[in-house]
């Protein structure tokens, strides 16, 4: 990714974070989260709650561990650290960002959870930060092996 397009998306999401921040409810995310929470298909329910699942905790940490173990066992030492180390980035950022905005949960009245969160903050998502940093990157390493292959 070059560099213009990386100062681009640092400063969508500084922009973002800024709107977040000033505004607890925001109608654009309470009419999405809404609208999709009011589609009654039996299959969408249970995609929705398996993509959750994906970012539970300890599926993240068998997920990364089963990653940096497979990458050892190729002897692919760097590709194993760099996996590690970007979900450790990963939660850094979450953990950093989520003190810094301190962006409430919307109030359960207003939209269904599921489950009983464990967090107060919100904003950035700890979800999609653990899903770029790991899924990200092993999408990575398919797409520069099979560039190798098809060249």
């Amino acid at each position: 990714m070059n560099k213009k397009l990386q100062l681009i998306l640092l400063g969508v999401f500084i922009l973002l974070a800024v709107y977040v921040k000033s505004n607890y409810i925001v109608s654009t995310d309470l009419f999405i989260t809404q609208t999709l929470q009011n589609l009654n298909f039996f299959w969408f329910d249970l995609l929705m709650k398996f993509i959750s699942k994906l970012g539970y905790q300890i599926t993240w940490i068998i997920s990364l561990l089963g990653a940096v173990l497979f990458f050892m066992l190729l002897k692919k030492r760097k590709e194993a650290l760099v996996i590690f180390m970007s979900i450790l980035g990963a939660l850094f950022l979450s953990e950093f960002f989520k003190i810094i905005i301190a962006r409430p949960r919307p109030d359960p009245n207003l939209i269904y959870q599921f489950e009983k969160l464990a967090r107060f903050d919100s904003y950035p998502s700890g979800h999609i930060l653990f899903a770029i940093g790991f899924y990200g990157f092993i999408f990575y390493l398919i797409y520069k092996n099979l560039k190798k292959r098809l060249a």
